[in-house]
């Protein structure tokens, strides 16, 4: 699967803490998260699978300013063959968020 990490241990916990810069349109609020799907056969879904203790809205300001940086985190509990991703959403409108970096990292 693409856009997520696939845990291949047995059980564990884990910190997951993603940080990214991105653009957006004006005014735009963008949502951003940390998923964990625990079901191989089903797809990636931003809803389900969020964990609600990672979600953080930004404001994406005007079109011509700077990208805006924000971080993420949470703590994980992962079995065998669960997959863990970022999920950015545009909470306002139907406007592209370009995500120009980001880094998840997962540690035990």
């Amino acid at each position: 699967f693409t856009n997520s990490l696939k845990y291949k241990g047995t059980n564990g916990r884990f910190h997951a803490i993603a940080t990214f810069s991105f653009y957006s349109g004006s005014q735009d609020t963008c949502g951003f998260y940390i998923g964990v799907n625990r079901d191989a056969s089903s797809p990636l879904d931003p809803d389900a699978d969020r964990i609600a203790e990672s979600e953080i809205y930004v404001n994406a300001g005007t079109q011509s300013n700077q990208p805006k940086n924000g971080a993420i985190q949470a703590l994980v509990q992962l079995a065998t063959d669960d997959r863990i991703f970022f999920i950015v959403q545009n909470k306002t409108k139907s406007d592209a968020i370009l995500v120009e970096f980001m880094k998840l990292i997962v540690r035990s």
